[in-house]
């Protein structure tokens, strides 16, 4: 039945494009992530995009997404600092870039600037193969033999490649004399840096960030919670893209991280969208990363 839902979703594809960005600031914009489970939408930056006539592939404003109006100005809510703007723009060119070092069926990258290790996890190369094959379950996340909490087990599998492979040999040694990891991922690669980032926040010496593109829900509630904004978390998040909604809520996973909307509205902590594989290709977010925070 999952299988089918999936599916009927990965049917409706949908284009995204934009055009010229106009940009507002609410507040004082110099926040940086807060520690703090009920400031989700705290300090908000909007930017509003003025779609062209190709927008989404239609004519000027001609349909309506997520029984939204899009008479009006659509938008990109975030709740980060321009600090952590940058970041994201920064993450989103290594997730792009190629990952040279591979483990079972995992890639990732390892790069240090400006004094900061970035851990890159690629994402897979058949997304509707892995969507195909969620099996729904959890399992349970060690660092060094120490509980972690659960996370989806698709994810937990690479994560414990990552160790029994000695990937975590590999960024130890490239990350030598830094003090702070950035984990980066993409689609299923979010799904597993997200766990390395709990990880690595709960047992390591290392300061921990985490930029995510296309996450699919990584963590059972009650595992979410408890990771949820105690290290600095940036989902961003395409409009339209299914894979954002999956595994569903409904079935015990959540979303964590603040939320950096790509032309769509949502802003909560547990939020996703649905209807487009299109819109999921990395292509369409980096294209609006650099047009809208670069």
């Amino acid at each position: 039945m999952y299988s089918k839902v999936v599916t009927g979703l990965l049917c409706q594809a949908l284009f995204v494009a934009g055009a010229s960005v106009n940009v507002e600031r609410r507040g004082e914009t110099n926040q940086t992530v807060a520690a703090n489970n009920d400031a989700e939408n705290d300090g908000v930056i909007t930017i509003k995009m003025q779609l062209g006539p190709q927008a989404r592939g239609t004519s000027w404003w001609s349909w309506a997404f997520d029984n939204e109006d899009w008479s009006k100005t659509p938008y990109v809510t975030e709740s980060i600092s321009t600090i952590y703007e940058s970041k994201v723009v920064t993450a989103a060119s290594i997730a792009g870039a190629a990952h040279p070092i591979t483990f079972s069926n995992e890639a990732l990258s390892v790069n240090v600037i400006n004094n900061e290790c970035w851990v890159s996890i690629a994402g897979s190369g058949d997304v509707q193969d892995w969507i195909d094959n969620l099996n729904l379950g959890t399992d349970a996340i060690y660092y060094n033999g120490q509980y972690v909490g659960r996370g989806f087990d698709g994810f937990v599998n690479g994560y414990n490649e990552y160790f029994s492979l000695g990937m975590n040999g590999v960024v130890d040694q490239s990350c030598s004399g830094v003090s702070k990891i950035n984990f980066v991922g993409y689609s299923r690669g979010a799904g597993i840096a997200n766990i390395l980032a709990a990880a690595y926040y709960q047992f390591s010496t290392y300061n921990v960030e985490l930029y995510t593109f296309a996450s699919p829900r990584a963590f059972d509630v009650a595992t979410s919670d408890s990771f949820h904004m105690r290290f600095p978390q940036i989902r961003v998040m395409n409009d339209e893209d299914v894979v954002t909604s999956v595994p569903f809520s409904a079935w015990g996973f959540k979303h964590m991280g603040d939320v950096v909307c790509l032309n769509c509205r949502e802003t909560g902590r547990n939020s996703e969208e649905s209807g487009s594989i299109i819109a999921h290709l990395f292509y369409n977010y980096a294209a609006a990363v650099n047009s809208l925070l670069g």
